[in-house]
């Protein structure tokens, strides 16, 4: 009689079935945000790749867009900072040929990091990203203009 359950013991393959309905509820809850945002950090790439030796000012609010949809979606991941380390990056490259482009850009993607920043779980991983970000806004707010 080792076989015996315990009366009122729930059966391993229930555990099992709620589980599964569990990880498929999570899935369908999570899951349109985290493709929406690893679509908008390789979008994010390429558009930083594509302007990494001449920065071309129309790609400024499709790139902090596409940053900004990336942190929204993937946050805390690293991908997440990845994408709002090269947007940065980009903003502080395009600065010398359009500082408005490049406040574009970067407002954008500060943004994003606030609503990050406001939430307990979604900070973790970003770091002092977001003052950086503020930092590089602040001192192209502070340039003189064109």
């Amino acid at each position: 009689m080792a076989n015996r359950r315990r009366a009122g013991a729930p059966s391993p393959l229930l555990l099992t079935g709620v589980l599964v309905a569990f990880l498929l509820c999570l899935g369908l809850w999570a899951g349109p945000g985290f493709v929406d945002g690893l679509l908008a950090a390789r979008w994010t790439q390429h558009l930083a790749e594509r302007n990494a030796v001449t920065p071309r000012v129309a790609d400024a609010r499709p790139a902090g867009r596409w940053a900004a949809r990336a942190v929204d979606g993937l946050a805390p991941l690293p991908l997440a900072w990845e994408t709002a380390r090269l947007a940065l990056q980009m903003g502080q490259r395009m600065q010398p040929k359009d500082g408005a482009a490049a406040r574009a850009l970067l407002s954008q993607v500060r943004e994003s990091l606030d609503r990050a920043q406001a939430s307990p779980w979604r900070r973790l991983g970003l770091g002092t990203l977001r003052d950086e970000v503020w930092q590089a806004e602040n001192s192209l707010a502070m340039a003189p203009g064109p």
